[in-house]
């Protein structure tokens, strides 16, 4: 899981399917977006210098970054950066 600006990720993503979140409190649930083209692997997230803040793991795993002005983006991505990522949010 990252923390970066809005366009850093929106760099790293370019072509590369992906779903974004757009309404965490929908009324008929979280909706999500699919962005992109076909789902496939992006560079691995470790090779990006642009993130404000990185965590990872199994099991729970927290990310705590006080934010300035801006806009962010929050990514879960599996670390090697292939498609496919569970989470529980």
């Amino acid at each position: 899981m990252v923390i970066a600006a809005e366009d850093d990720v929106d760099r790293w993503l370019a072509g590369a399917g992906h779903d974004e979140l757009i309404d965490p409190y929908g009324e008929s649930g979280v909706l999500l977006r699919r962005v992109g083209g076909p789902a496939g692997a992006v560079s691995a997230p470790a090779e990006q210098a642009s993130w404000l803040a990185s965590a990872s793991g199994t099991g729970t795993v927290v990310l705590d970054r006080a934010l300035t002005d801006g806009r962010f983006a929050v990514v879960l991505a599996n670390v090697e950066g292939s498609p496919d990522v569970a989470a529980e949010v």
